[in-house]
């Protein structure tokens, strides 16, 4: 793929995140050997008994890390075959499979918790993130919760990718207006040592707010660095909203 999206359409940059992962999965995943500091707080809003969606599951180190910690019926979903054939392989006790996550394969108000841990980003258009997070309220239940994290690219080491984009997006919007592919926030960023790029929505926490307001209340939201919470957003590595169905 180009070191730009110009020309790309929605449906190639959800295709090449997809190929993507494939492709570099064992060397992602042995990079997510460990629990993140955000596990930290999905444990203190889940109940023993709960019952979880893990929605964007990878390898399946958020089953490890609540098995730990609580007693919840676990189901993970991620569309990589080949990341679930890994958490298959290090976890044959654990529930996997392979699945959409704008079109889950569950009936509605099926769980008491969805966790998506660092999905969102990389859905287009702003259409399809917003059926990303219709699907979380349908097949949770009534008035319960989701934690959804997204890598916060307004980061300093990361803003040379979106301005390297935006020009790219003025250009295209002045010779053809009404034929973007892409829009303002959007950039291909490189993963491992075949710099294999990955489509990233540089989300803001107002922007997610615009998103899940219809179906969604934000009852927390943090900005982490590493092992810590922090004020300034645009210095956070992630952004987590806490969300109640409403």
């Amino acid at each position: 793929m180009a070191s730009n999206i110009k020309g790309f359409s929605p449906e190639d940059l959800l295709k090449s995140v997809h190929e993507g992962y494939n492709s570099f999965a064992q060397e992602w995943s042995n990079t997510r050997g460990y629990a993140w500091y955000e596990f930290e707080f999905i444990k203190e809003k889940i109940e023993d008994g709960s019952n979880v969606l893990d929605l964007g599951c990878g390898n399946g180190r958020l089953f490890k890390y609540l098995k730990g910690v609580t007693d919840v019926q676990y189901k993970g979903v991620d569309n990589s075959e080949k990341l679930i054939e890994i958490a298959k392989q290090n976890i044959p006790e654990g529930d996997f499979e392979v699945g959409d996550v704008l079109k889950l394969p569950f009936e509605d108000n099926s769980f008491d918790t969805v966790i998506s841990i660092a999905v969102a980003h990389h859905i287009t258009p702003r259409t399809n993130r917003v059926k990303f997070f219709d699907e979380i309220s349908r097949v949770l239940k009534p008035e319960s919760a989701a934690f959804v994290t997204v890598w916060n690219i307004h980061q300093d080491k990361y803003k040379k990718y979106l301005k390297m984009n935006m020009w790219h997006k003025i250009i295209q919007t002045i010779k053809s207006p009404f034929n973007t592919s892409f829009g303002f926030g959007d950039c291909l960023i490189p993963f491992g040592e075949q710099k294999t790029l990955r489509y990233i929505h540089a989300f803001t926490p107002d922007e997610v707010a615009g998103l899940v307001k219809d179906k969604f209340e934000i009852l927390e939201t943090l900005f982490t660095d590493k092992d810590e919470v922090i004020k300034d957003w645009k210095e956070a590595r992630n952004l987590c909203f806490y969300l109640r169905k409403t």
